[in-house]
C-alpha cells in the first residue's frame, strides 16, 4: 500500500484489518488523499480492482455523561469495554 500511496503525498497510517479486503489510508493533507482517490479508483492492485472513497473522521463523543457512565457499569462478566479513540 505504501508503494502504491506514498507518491500522492505523505501518509500518517495505513490500517489493514485482519480477514478483510479493506485498508485505510490516512494521509497528513485532505488534498494528497482526494488525489490518491481520484488517481487510484479503479485500478488494479495485486489482482484486484481499487475501490476508493473517503472516509471522514467521526465526532468525538462525551465519554463523561452520566449515560456512558451507567451503560459501562451495566457491562456484564462475560463482555468487555472497549473504548476507541477517534480523532
Amino acid at each position: 500500500m505504501q508503494a502504491a500511496f506514498g507518491g500522492f503525498g505523505m501518509i500518517l497510517r495505513i490500517d489493514v484489518p485482519e480477514g478483510t479486503r479493506v485498508a485505510f489510508v490516512e494521509f497528513e493533507e485532505k488534498g494528497d488523499a482526494l488525489d490518491a482517490m481520484d488517481a487510484m479508483d479503479g485500478k488494479k492492485l495485486k489482482g484486484g480492482t481499487l475501490h476508493i472513497s473517503m472516509v471522514e473522521a467521526r465526532v468525538k463523543q462525551d465519554r463523561g455523561t452520566r449515560e456512558a457512565k451507567r451503560r459501562k457499569r451495566e457491562i456484564g462478566p462475560t463482555q468487555k469495554a472497549v473504548t476507541v479513540p477517534h480523532r
